[in-house]
């Protein structure tokens, strides 16, 4: 039981990290600068989940609903990890994506930037949860690459925003997956397969820069694999 880190506030972007050392100690660094009398901050949820995702999880667990910036901002700070590709195929293509119209309303209508169509909460959710299962199901390690592979040609920019919380957790995985794997070790990589491992890891560290700034061991793994 750590008891005065338990006291640190909210935040979905917050400005520290934690570990715990091998003697049972658990210290707290700052991510990012904090100004004199700043507060000082830690996250309940994972912050590579949308905000639905975070929120749900928060009033579930811990009792209260989240009301940070990146939770009232629809598009999370220019991210888009919750947004949908609008099934109207409106035009032009940069704005055609679906965000909830009051994110902090978990019945929220979502609407789409370009054409303007809409669709409930429950109806969003129904596109989301069997893509999320989908992924869950992938189990066999000699096909998770190009199954993953698959899921970014099936969803990404066709169903899902392609920096949906859903498509980042895919592009996470697959900067990891390259060169671990038998048939795609590092040996086996050709030219292509290696740029590819490199267009994962900066675009999850771009993504990283806007909703988990500074240190990070998430972002120090993938620094290692990059640099």
């Amino acid at each position: 039981m750590f008891p005065e880190s338990a006291l640190m506030a909210h935040n979905c972007i917050s400005n520290t990290h934690h570990c715990v050392t091998v003697d049972n100690h658990m210290v707290i660094r700052t991510s990012v600068d904090v100004p004199k009398g700043g507060m000082i901050t830690t996250t309940y949820a994972s912050t590579l989940d949308g905000t639905m995702e975070r929120r749900k999880f928060i009033r579930e667990s811990k009792l209260f609903d989240c009301g940070c910036e990146r939770c009232c901002d629809p598009t999370e700070m220019q991210t888009y990890l919750s947004a949908l590709k609008c099934p109207k195929n409106c035009t032009p293509s940069s704005s055609s994506y679906m965000l909830p119209d009051e994110p902090l309303d978990y019945d929220s209508k979502w609407t789409c930037l370009g054409c303007s169509h809409s669709i409930n909460a429950s109806c969003m959710e129904s596109i989301v949860k069997p893509i999320k299962e989908e992924i869950e199901s992938i189990k066999d390690r000699n096909k998770l690459i190009p199954m993953l592979e698959m899921v970014l040609t099936k969803y990404s920019d066709v169903v899902l925003h392609p920096n949906h919380y859903l498509m980042l957790g895919v592009v996470h995985s697959l900067s990891q997956f390259y060169g671990r794997f038998n048939g795609w070790l590092m040996e086996d990589l050709d030219l292509g397969d290696i740029k590819r491992k490199e267009m994962f890891c900066r675009k999850f560290l771009e993504i990283l820069d806007i909703i988990e700034p500074g240190m990070s061991r998430i972002r120090g793994g993938t620094r290692k694999i990059l640099f």
